[in-house]
């Protein structure tokens, strides 16, 4: 049984999920359509539906292998994601904070669709068995990475053709996205994308739609996402074994500054409406409030250190701690490591740094001649840059946290290791020659 294809497939179709048909409050404050509403549970159904399939095809796979007698046959291999194993763990101790039986139940499924993703990641980089197998896995990274980017980009796009109020956001800037999917969301998805196109494969059709990607990117006014894309190409010129890439890497930030320092004037009329999205400039400062919500996040956390306030449900309580009750709800507190912190005490906020730490070193000791390298340093650079300001693994699953999954079991299973001197040496010093 050729199940691996399926796995992927699942794992796409989960990422993807179902573009938003409802017009939802943006604040959170205000819930016109209640926690259950039909788009929630179109959400569910999904899961359902791919939870299902998955498990259905885990156990034909196992029954499969005993009737061949242990034959070739998908087995499903955690490797890489144990701290992860230990996070959720913690959030699903802290639902014992649950102010009633909803709240635990919206924890316990949300933790749950995590697992379902967790599996799935596993089964669509882990069925290959031989780790030396550098180009299969690799294109298969690479190859999910695309669907998942492309497919939101193209609904929005014919969103913007056949029913535009759904594709644009309303009032103040119209952002692409709108209530098909979120415009930071769509941002992040887009820059991630174009890394993709522009170095896997790269043809005059790949490098075009990247450009396409690029474009829509900005169109989503995604500051956060923007900053990640532009940080990434400035590390990669950095970091790049030609000397004279690694100079244009160093100029571009000081040349950048004083390009835009001497042309301040002419530049602010176009860059203010980015820099603040129809809102006053003082909110800039104060990253749309962002550090608001950290600095009362922290108080919430040093309030409950061991067990936080509760996975998911616990930022309704935010509001407790800021000094300035705001005229809208924080759905999170804007940082996935002060999230889980809040959500589930300082353990929690330990295990997500230490998980993002983590990945960025096994990208530092990933062999340098590996062609994938590149695209997935700006892949982690981007996804970094999102976690410090909205969840990424401490919140429900999205697009973007499966990227990050797979980016996670492709590093920790697969990549080719860089061997160090040391290691070389000892290697060299141990092997037995025979001259004769």
């Amino acid at each position: 049984m050729q199940a691996k294809p399926i796995f992927q497939a699942l794992l796409v179709i989960a990422a993807v999920g179902v573009p938003g048909f409802l017009p939802f409050d943006s604040s959170g404050l205000t819930q016109h359509f209640g926690l259950l509403n039909a788009q929630s549970y179109t959400r569910i159904a999904l899961s359902l539906t791919v939870g299902y399939v998955f498990v259905s095809l885990l156990a034909l796979s196992k029954a499969q292998r005993i009737k061949s007698g242990g034959g070739n046959s998908f087995s499903l291999d955690p490797d890489g994601f144990l701290l992860l194993f230990l996070l959720y763990g913690i959030f699903l101790l802290s639902l014992i904070k649950a102010g009633g039986k909803t709240d635990f139940l919206l924890g316990l499924y949300r933790a749950c669709e995590w697992m379902l993703a967790i599996g799935l990641c596993s089964a669509a980089l882990g069925a290959f068995g031989n780790t030396q197998e550098r180009h299969g896995p690799s294109d298969t990274f690479f190859r999910l990475v695309k669907y998942i980017t492309t497919i939101p980009v193209v609904i929005v796009l014919i969103g913007v053709v056949v029913a535009p109020d759904w594709a644009l956001s309303q009032g103040g800037v119209r952002r692409l996205g709108g209530n098909l999917y979120q415009p930071n969301t769509l941002g992040l998805l887009a820059g991630i994308g174009a890394f993709m196109f522009w170095f896997h494969r790269p043809s005059l059709k790949s490098r075009i739609w990247a450009a396409v990607l690029i474009t829509v990117m900005v169109l989503t006014y995604s500051r956060g996402a923007m900053i990640g894309f532009v940080l990434s190409i400035v590390v990669i010129c950095i970091t790049h074994r030609k000397r004279q890439v690694k100079i244009l890497g160093l100029m571009a930030v000081p040349a950048s500054i004083l390009v835009a320092l001497a042309f301040s004037d002419v530049l602010y009329d176009q860059i203010e409406p980015l820099l603040t999205r129809g809102q006053a400039l003082k909110d800039v400062g104060t990253l749309n409030s962002r550090t608001e919500v950290w600095v009362a996040a922290w108080r919430g956390i040093l309030d409950s250190p061991l067990i936080g306030h509760g996975y998911i449900f616990g930022p309704k309580d935010l509001p407790d701690y800021m000094y300035n009750k705001p005229w809208w709800a924080p759905p999170h507190a804007h940082n996935d490591i002060v999230n889980a912190g809040f959500a589930g005490g300082i353990g929690a906020a330990v295990l997500a740094a230490v998980i993002f730490i983590g990945v960025g070193y096994r990208l530092v000791t990933m062999d340098r001649s590996a062609s994938e390298k590149v695209p997935m340093v700006a892949v982690y650079i981007q996804l970094t840059v999102y976690a410090m300001l909205t969840p990424l693994l401490s919140s429900s699953f999205k697009a973007q946290g499966i990227i990050f999954l797979l980016l996670m079991r492709y590093l920790a299973v697969t990549a080719p290791k860089q061997i160090r001197i040391g290691e070389m040496h000892r290697k060299i010093k141990n092997t037995p020659f025979n001259f004769s």
